[in-house]
């Protein structure tokens, strides 16, 4: 197993996109969740880490464990922190869940609108901490449980998040990872427009990276299928 590396060549900042659950590597392949394999053995948790540090110095982190049970991987988190800063995605809704990952040594927190029912404890996490990353989980629409943030234009939404301080933004493209096509360049653009540090996400290649910086984004966030070989 080997890793791509893909910052030098484009001038991004790219974060692999890691998931656990229960502690094993997990990728999505058609619609389920299936162990992480290379020449047909398992991939460990340890083993990926260490060839990924030795090519970028970011990670995004889905703990699966954390978004469907509230059930916090915090060794799995605190080994990966040991080696790289770690975005970590634990589907939190409210303050109270960011508490041990930030102890741990999470270099930033993602909060996903999918996730959400309203823009409240993002401002409660920010008082927390200033490493929060707010995610704009988007397919023909904000993707959220709350219907007042699904219904609201995507403008305003953004002005509403730029306006408590945060500067870091995940753009998730989920047309993109459920039925193809291009990236939302459109979308992101109009992040970029907004004041946040861009990254895109939802099954980007390296095709898209060229089109990423001329847009003005910041980065990416990859699966690993795009960065191993």
């Amino acid at each position: 197993m080997e890793v791509k590396g893909l910052e030098r060549s484009f001038g991004l900042s790219i974060l692999p996109s890691v998931t656990v659950l229960a502690g094993r590597l997990v990728v999505v392949r058609e619609g389920s969740y299936h162990v992480l394999r290379s020449n047909g053995g398992e991939i460990s948790f340890d083993t990926l880490i260490s060839a990924i540090s030795k090519e970028y110095e970011n990670l995004h982190l889905v703990d699966l464990d954390s978004v469907t049970k509230g059930k916090t991987q915090l060794s799995i988190l605190r080994n990966a922190a040991d080696e790289l800063d770690v975005w970590y995605d634990g589907g939190f809704m409210n303050s109270e869940e960011i508490y041990d990952p930030i102890m741990v040594g999470a270099a930033g927190l993602v909060l996903g609108t999918k996730s959400l029912e309203s823009l409240e404890p993002v401002l409660d996490c920010f008082e927390l901490t200033p490493n929060v990353i707010f995610e704009l989980d988007h397919h023909d629409g904000i993707i959220s449980p709350s219907d007042e943030l699904a219904g609201m234009d995507v403008t305003k939404l953004l002005r509403k998040v730029r306006s408590i301080g945060i500067s870091e933004i995940i753009v998730a493209d989920f047309k993109r990872m459920e039925e193809g096509g291009d990236l939302d360049f459109a979308l992101l653009k109009k992040a970029v427009s907004a004041g946040f540090s861009v990254y895109a996400a939802g099954d980007v290649t390296p095709t898209d990276l060229a089109v990423l910086r001329e847009i003005g984004a910041k980065g990416a966030v990859m699966k690993l299928e795009s960065i191993l070989r």
